[in-house]
């Protein structure tokens, strides 16, 4: 099989996925039947309230809006982008819970996790600890 073979039918893999109904999604937040019936917006609506609050009590959070919580971000697909793309949103994504890990144990952080977990997929990353675990 060719690579341009090889290519199209992994694209056609994806497409297949998207255009199947999910009826459960993985979430920080809620249960997977109710995260499944939240759309993008809506999920990037609560991201973008909790880092607004946490921005009140720590100044240096409120950079992560116009990258991580940016509009081009909310219609982005990470499985579609190159492993350079990938890797510059790691790298962010790691500064942004650096920043966050103090404050964990609010609410709004919660918000802001689900945003990485549901729409960055960030979540294979939520699971080592010493990236969240501390903070500078």
């Amino acid at each position: 099989m060719s690579a341009a073979s090889a290519l199209a039918a992994q694209l056609r893999q994806l497409a297949v996925r998207a255009a199947q109904p999910t009826t459960k999604a993985a979430s920080f937040l809620f249960d997977a039947r109710e995260a499944a019936d939240l759309d993008i917006e809506t999920i990037h609506g609560l991201g973008v309230n909790g880092l607004a609050e946490l921005a009140a009590l720590d100044p240096r959070l409120a950079a992560f809006e116009a990258t991580l919580f940016s509009a081009k971000l909310r219609s982005m697909d990470r499985a579609l982008e190159s492993k350079e793309v990938n890797d510059q949103l790691d790298a962010e994504i790691e500064r942004l819970l650096l920043h966050l890990s103090p404050h964990l144990l609010l609410q709004p952080a919660h918000k802001v996790l689900e945003w990485l977990v549901r729409k960055l997929r960030y979540g294979r990353a939520l699971w080592q600890v010493e990236r969240v675990g501390y903070s500078r």
